[in-house]
């Protein structure tokens, strides 16, 4: 393969590729991959609509002046043009690389947040059914001995619906209970 074929080749295979990254974030930003994450959050408001549309904005610019400066870069004639021209390729590619940085840095920030939401969240869970709810249980167990030895029934009703589990009904459950001689 010449040197002629070779530049030609190279040229085509990064034209391809500053279109692939130009089309995968609109792709991105429109939910058409990964399953609609960033509007999601877009939506619930954890990166502001205007943050992405200056990251696309800034990352299109950016594809255009790198596919600009190849193409300066293959019409140069004088070693000074050509030195100029990439010089300012290799600075767009660092620009483009910058922009992605961002974004990552952004989510990374994002999942560190979540992860410790998340750890909260499940000590406090843990918490709740571990202490709580055990202490709950006890209470409604010592409640109703007391109440069964100072009262006597005289007739008792369970309700229940689907959901809450006592007695072995889940759902919304109703005790009824009537004292008396």
């Amino acid at each position: 393969m010449s040197t002629d074929t070779w530049i030609q080749k190279e040229k085509e295979r990064l034209t391809e590729d500053i279109e692939g990254i130009r089309s995968d974030i609109d792709r991105l930003i429109n939910g058409e991959i990964l399953e609609d994450a960033l509007p999601r959050l877009i939506q619930d408001k954890v990166i502001s609509q205007q943050d992405i549309k200056k990251f696309r904005q800034r990352t299109l610019d950016t594809c255009n002046d790198i596919k600009y400066t190849i193409k300066k870069l293959m019409e140069a004639e004088q070693d000074q043009e050509k030195r100029r021209s990439a010089f300012a390729a290799i600075s767009s590619v660092a620009v483009l690389d910058s922009e992605v940085a961002w974004l990552t840095s952004h989510m990374e920030g994002l999942r560190q947040a979540i992860m410790h939401i998340s750890q909260k969240a499940i000590k406090v869970l843990n918490w709740l059914i571990n202490h709580l709810k055990p202490i709950i249980q006890r209470i409604s167990t010592r409640l109703w001995q007391l109440i069964s030895s100072l009262m006597t029934p005289k007739s008792w009703t369970v309700q229940g619906d689907a959901g809450v589990n006592l007695f072995g009904l889940k759902g919304s459950v109703g005790i009824s209970i009537t004292f008396g001689s």
